[in-house]
């Protein structure tokens, strides 16, 4: 019995697995916004560009200027829970945001797959009415990093979601980018130009995203 139960759950797996590349095949693609130049275009106004060091210099990124740290007490309100992000970034509305959180939880280069694939599935669990858009694994300096994108209901609109994981000193880092999903045709080729962004201490190559 124990092992038909098996053969059922990885089933299961394989089909939610389908449907969401199904899903995936769907959504239009969006590149990422080259966020190496100095300048970039957000809502026809030029925004300026701004390097950015995380974690004691381990990583550095590109983002616009509009986003800045956000205070202490408004990332209570925002992430009540204590497991809330290290690092939280957000711009002047405070809808748009990009959080960091360097977990305890150990993770090897070969793992970041199925990391995703498990915090997926506790999302479904979560939030069964999400809506799956994409999912897929890049390379930035050699090193994979997964990601989804999902839109997620809340009290009065739904929001847009691109999370993306990688190894980091052999630890899970996880970073989120959110923001209303009517904006999110402004917003994603602006994440993903982050993600293309990234830098390693140990690795200055350049970068970027494999498709």
């Amino acid at each position: 019995m124990e092992f038909l139960d098996e053969k059922i759950l990885a089933l299961r797996n394989e089909m939610r697995e389908q449907e969401r590349h199904e899903e995936a095949q769907q959504v239009e693609v969006i590149a990422a916004i080259d966020l190496a130049q100095d300048l970039i275009v957000i809502k026809d106004k030029s925004i300026r560009v701004k390097t950015v060091s995380l974690l004691d210099g381990d990583i550095t990124l590109r983002m616009p200027v509009l986003f800045n740290e956000m205070p202490n007490k408004l990332a209570v309100l925002k992430y009540p829970s204590e497991n809330r992000p290290n690092i939280i970034f957000t711009d002047e509305s405070t809808t748009v945001n990009l959080a960091f959180s360097l977990t305890t939880s150990e993770l090897m280069e070969e793992e970041v797959e199925q990391f995703r694939d498990e915090l997926m599935e506790g999302m479904e669990q979560m939030q069964p009415n999400a809506q799956w858009l994409d999912m897929g694994l890049c390379s930035v300096q050699d090193k994979s990093i997964s990601y989804f994108m999902v839109v997620t209901p809340a009290i009065d609109n739904h929001m847009y979601n691109l999370m993306f994981f990688c190894s980091l000193n052999g630890y899970a880092l996880i970073g989120t980018f959110n923001c209303l999903e009517e904006e999110s045709d402004i917003w994603k080729p602006i994440a993903l130009g982050i993600i293309d962004s990234i830098q390693f201490m140990q690795e200055q190559d350049e970068g970027g995203i494999m498709r």
